[in-house]
């Protein structure tokens, strides 16, 4: 049994919405980032803090989100509804149609995914360097779904002539 594809302007239309979404969904995220970055205390031996890394980073996200504080705690179920929102992307992608849509809504996934686990990261073991991982993941995400927003609309041509037509018409 084939999967069906559906090339319908109504899944590009959600799949321009879900990027303007997680575009703003980012955006939040990198404010509350850097919030956490400048006035939270990650505690040094929390939960998540030992163990082998899958287990802390259960242990840690579930820590963050209990006990870590209202920004971080923030902070964490933010990232995970963006990794849920990425998800679902590429999963609209997939049935919209269209490989450049799947490609960046893909991407958009890896840039969540990266600066997440590297957040995980710093928050488990203090790795500094994975401050920067995480914003390299965040404008990574950023332009995917930039990208996307640019995929899903109405083809370039279309768009142009349609512009052309207006311009003749005014």
């Amino acid at each position: 049994m084939a999967l069906r594809v559906d090339r319908s302007p109504s899944r590009r239309r959600r799949l321009s919405l879900g990027a303007l979404v997680m575009l703003s969904l980012l955006l939040a995220q990198f404010l509350a980032g850097m919030f956490v970055n400048l006035y939270v205390g990650i505690a040094p031996s929390h939960p998540g803090a030992s163990g082998s890394p899958v287990v802390g980073a259960v242990l840690g996200v579930g820590w963050a989100m209990a006990t870590g504080g209202p920004a971080l705690a923030f902070h964490t179920a933010l990232g995970l509804l963006l990794t849920a929102g990425s998800l679902a992307l590429v999963a609209t992608a997939i049935l919209a149609g269209g490989r450049a849509l799947v490609l960046s809504t893909s991407v958009g996934l890896l840039g969540v995914l990266g600066a997440g686990l590297n957040g995980i990261g710093f928050l488990n073991y203090g790795i500094d360097k994975a401050t920067y991982l995480m914003s390299v993941g965040f404008s990574v995400a950023v332009a995917a779904y930039v990208a996307t927003l640019f995929f899903a609309g109405p083809p370039v041509v279309r768009r142009l002539e349609g512009a052309e037509q207006q311009t003749a018409r005014g």
